[in-house]
């Protein structure tokens, strides 16, 4: 059982380190959208394409919602969601709620 948990916890740090080279500088509100979109169609493909109307992408409405500082508490708890239920994407979850963070209001 060592070993099994000794390799989780080195997947684990392996993606984190991906994650922080590939957004060491930061993550700008672009990015942190595109991210957002990209994992609620991987956790929820179905439910993702069932809401989409036509050719439309949801990125441009996430960049005006976390510039205003709406929504955040939805868009935390959807990442909270993941974190929790999907193991494949938990981690990046976790990551993108830590650039989330910052676009609380009052922040």
């Amino acid at each position: 059982m060592e070993n099994l948990v000794s390799h989780e916890a080195m997947v684990k740090e392996i993606k984190n380190l991906c994650w922080d080279n590939r957004y060491r500088e930061g993550m700008t509100v672009e990015h942190l959208a595109e991210e957002l979109d990209a994992l609620a169609e991987d956790f929820d493909p179905y439910e993702y394409r069932d809401n989409l109307l036509g050719e439309d992408n949801y990125i441009d409405e996430i960049i005006d919602d976390l510039n205003d500082g709406r929504y955040i508490s939805e868009y935390m708890e959807f990442l909270q969601m993941v974190a929790e239920e999907d193991e494949d994407n938990s981690v990046v979850a976790e990551i993108l709620m830590q650039y989330l963070k910052k676009y609380k209001k009052g922040c």
